[in-house]
């Protein structure tokens, strides 16, 4: 039997209120009792689910003793009927304990108390998931993340993995049944050490913009960040960790620190914001005279509008649309009787390639348009990406 505490006044539904030990704590603002209930699963304040579910801390703190963190939150599905219940009876009450909120609160207080670390709810470094319905617990790992810059000193290789275009990624005799159309990417040069490292499942590359496949990447590096997804380790020397990647002399890295989740945005919008800066080997048609060079150096002194349609080279698996881009400056120089070398600045996105052939019209204007004969980029080479200030 419960009493309603000195000015209460308590429903015929709830006279009779047979509650457990943590339902009691919950109402024990509105209400006294002479007994309690010794099996809690009869519990008519929470049907038992509040008892069940913080004998589930045992197993969530194992769990958690196989990670390192800073911090974790606790979030608690409970079935809307007895939420409904528990509402319509008690949240007139300034101080009763809503049903989820005991729970999140008794299973924080015991990890609090096992591991030393305090619940944290607005920068989780795990996020701890009960189903009271179910009876179980999921993780939320909360992924890893390191900024950093690359350069590639080696063409023929992409960024990203590449899906072998036979398979489509399964595995077959023309891809050695490694599913990937190329051995080596820069992802694939970067991220298992880190990922050993870290102990984590796997990795996403996330770069401000991409070269193409056969372009080098040179000057201080693209910016990139790696997300290391359900890492156990999350304190990393990441000194060490730019040793052991250097390693290689295809890819190498510099400047790497950990950063958030927010910054891939970040360079994502750098990458379509930003300037870079390219050197281009051009084959030109025709014999190449010193008027042909300073034609060019003369026509792209002042930012220029580039019109730009889906080159034909990537329609296949972009969306045939003008994108409108600019030039910032050329810079013209003789090679040979063949050739000539020029820098371009033009915002980020540009397609470089298509600049300068025109791609049968579909680019305007192009170097190629201008000298009114075809010109090809034999060699591509990224001199500077922008990192609007995310490393200063």
């Amino acid at each position: 039997m419960v009493y309603a505490k000195e000015g209460f006044v308590l429903t015929k539904e709830f006279e009779r209120l047979l509650l457990c030990d943590f339902c009691s704590v919950r109402y024990e603002s509105i209400i006294d009792y002479e007994t309690l209930l010794d099996d809690e699963l009869k519990c008519e304040g929470c049907f038992g689910i509040v008892g069940k579910s913080i004998k589930l801390s045992e197993k969530i703190i194992t769990r958690l003793k196989k990670y390192e963190f800073d911090s974790f939150v606790i979030g608690c599905a409970v079935d809307k009927s007895l939420i409904k219940k528990d509402d319509e009876l008690f949240n007139r009450y300034e101080k009763y304990i809503p049903l989820k909120n005991l729970i999140r609160e008794e299973i924080s207080k015991k990890i609090t108390e096992e591991l030393k670390i305090q619940e944290n709810k607005e920068y989780p470094d795990i996020t701890i998931i009960i189903d009271t319905k179910k009876n179980r617990f999921d993780l939320e790992i909360k992924s890893l993340y390191v900024l950093g810059k690359y350069n590639k000193f080696k063409r023929g290789i992409p960024q990203t993995k590449w899906p072998c275009g036979k398979c489509r990624g399964k595995g077959c005799q023309i891809c050695n049944n490694t599913g990937q159309q190329y051995e080596k990417t820069v992802e694939t040069l970067i991220s298992p050490y880190l990922l050993k490292e870290c102990e984590g499942l796997n990795t996403a590359f996330h770069g401000a913009g991409r070269e193409d496949i056969d372009a080098l990447m040179l000057g201080d590096g693209r910016p990139f960040v790696l997300e290391i997804k359900k890492p156990r380790i999350r304190s990393i020397d990441l000194t060490e960790a730019m040793f052991e990647m250097n390693i290689n002399e295809e890819v190498k890295v510099s400047l790497l620190r950990l950063c958030e989740k927010s910054v891939i945005s970040k360079i994502k919008t750098s990458s379509s914001e930003s300037k870079k800066k390219y050197r281009a080997k051009v084959k030109i048609e025709g014999k190449i005279t010193d008027n042909i060079v300073n034609k060019l150096n003369r026509g792209f002194k002042e930012k220029t509008l580039l019109l730009q349609r889906t080159p034909l080279r990537v329609s296949h698996r972009r969306s045939d649309k003008v994108r409108e881009k600019y030039i910032f400056e050329v810079c013209a120089e003789l090679y040979d009787d063949k050739h000539i070398m020029l820098e371009i600045m033009a915002s980020g996105g540009a397609y470089i390639k298509e600049f300068i052939s025109g791609d049968e019209g579909r680019t305007t204007p192009s170097i190629s348009s201008i000298l009114e004969r075809p010109a090809i980029c034999i060699d591509l080479d990224v001199l500077y990406v922008d990192d609007k200030g995310l490393f200063s």
